[in-house]
């Protein structure tokens, strides 16, 4: 059997070409995969410290507007007749209802407490929650040590969480 060593090269050659022209479409669809890999991790990490700055502002600067209109009513009833002091108690009830209903929004949005001391007390501050308002009991077993990464953290708490 006598091999011709220039139809080898043809063959190799032409090999070469098609491996080139099927492997670049492969390359460049790898790399766009990657950048839109890298680019959505980004995107995500903005929207965790918009939703970080929103829940934060929630909690903090309305929380010290309301203290100061709770301030301002109780000084209000000082100087008004007893006859209007169950209308101030009234919206002092009201504010403490907003009160409350936008500490549950902070909560809800991005818990402090997963950012103070991480996953699985957040989680199981979350469980504490949802057994008082169920009466139901629940434990929380974790292997988890230390401190994760905080976007890993971030990923894995409970988004349903988020939601209620």
């Amino acid at each position: 059997m006598c091999i011709n060593p220039e139809a080898v090269a043809a063959v190799l050659q032409g090999a070469g070409a098609f491996l080139a022209e099927v492997l670049s479409p492969y390359e460049m669809t790898h790399r766009g995969f990657r950048e839109a890999v890298s680019a959505l991790r980004h995107l995500n990490e903005i929207l965790e410290l918009e939703v970080k700055r929103i829940a934060h502002a929630l909690h903090d600067e309305a929380g010290q507007l309301l203290v100061a209109v709770h301030l301002a009513l109780a000084d209000l009833n000082r100087d008004l007749p007893a006859l209007h002091h169950d209308r101030v108690r009234h919206v002092q009830e009201l504010l403490d209802q907003v009160d409350v209903q936008l500490r549950r929004l902070s909560h809800e949005l991005r818990p402090t407490i997963l950012d103070d001391l991480g996953l699985v007390p957040a989680i199981q501050f979350l469980a504490e929650g949802v057994s008082k308002r169920t009466n139901r009991a629940i434990t929380i077993h974790s292997s988890v040590k230390d401190r994760l990464p905080t976007t890993v953290e971030i990923g894995l708490y409970p988004a349903s969480s988020r939601r209620h």
